[in-house]
C-alpha cells in the first residue's frame, strides 16, 4: 500500500462549488451539540480550534459560541464565503492534500465527515499532513467521524463516499500517535439511516 501524498491536489466532488447554497440549507440547521459537546469538553477556554472542512460555517459559530478561538479550511470557495459570514472567522481556502499544514498552528483539530471522499489508502497521509498544524508543546485534540460500513458508494449527486470499519481507523489513530478518549457510533442527523463513527482523540504533548 502506498501510503505517500499525492501530488496531484484533491478533487472534490463538484457538488461542493455548485450546490454551496443547497449544501449550507440542507446542513447549516443541524445543531452539532451532540457530537461537539464530547470534544469542547477536553479544550482548554479560549483553545484555538481548526476546524478542516468547515462548510458553510456551522461549526465554526458554536464553537465561538462556547468561547473558542476557530479557524475554518475550506476547499470550496462558496462555502468558504458562508462560512465568514455566518461565522465571523478567518478561513483558509486550499486543498488539504497539499496544503502545508507546517505552517499553522493549532490547540485542537476538528474533522467532522471531511475525511468522508478520501479513499482508505489516501486517509493516513492526508491525516498525518493535518496533524502538522497542532502545537508541538500541547496536549492536543483531535475529532474524526467517518461514516461506518464496506467499500464505497456514490450519492445522487455524485460524491462517493468511502467507509470505515472502526477495528481499521484505530490502526490508523495507532499509526499516528493518537489514542481515543472517547468513541461514539451516532445515525446520522439527516435521517438518512446511516451509522457515524466518532472518535475524540488525544495527541500527547512533546515532553
Amino acid at each position: 500500500m502506498n501510503l505517500s501524498l499525492s501530488k496531484q491536489p484533491m478533487t472534490l466532488p463538484d457538488y461542493y462549488t455548485t450546490h454551496c447554497r443547497e449544501y449550507h440549507e440542507k446542513t447549516f440547521h443541524i445543531d452539532p451539540s451532540p457530537f461537539l459537546l464530547p470534544f469542547a469538553e477536553n479544550l482548554q477556554p479560549g483553545a484555538h480550534v481548526l476546524d478542516i472542512g468547515c462548510g458553510s460555517g456551522r461549526d465554526l459559530l458554536w464553537l465561538t459560541k462556547k468561547g473558542l478561538q476557530a479557524t475554518g479550511f475550506e476547499s470550496s470557495n462558496g462555502l468558504a464565503a458562508l462560512a465568514r459570514q455566518n461565522s465571523g472567522c478567518k478561513v483558509i481556502i486550499g486543498d488539504f492534500e497539499t496544503y502545508d499544514f507546517s505552517t499553522l498552528q493549532a490547540d485542537a483539530l476538528l474533522l467532522s465527515g471531511a475525511l468522508v471522499h478520501l479513499p482508505q489508502n489516501r486517509l493516513e497521509p492526508v491525516f498525518k499532513n493535518i496533524l502538522q498544524s497542532l502545537r508541538a508543546r500541547t496536549e492536543a485534540t483531535v475529532y474524526l467521524s467517518l461514516k461506518q460500513g464496506q467499500g464505497s458508494f456514490t450519492d445522487q449527486q455524485n460524491r462517493t463516499f468511502y467507509l470505515w470499519q472502526d477495528k481499521d481507523i484505530r490502526q490508523v489513530f495507532k499509526n499516528t500517535g493518537l489514542k481515543a478518549i472517547h468513541f461514539s457510533r451516532t445515525p446520522s442527523l439527516l435521517g438518512t439511516g446511516e451509522a457515524w463513527l466518532g472518535y475524540v482523540l488525544k495527541k500527547e504533548a512533546v515532553k
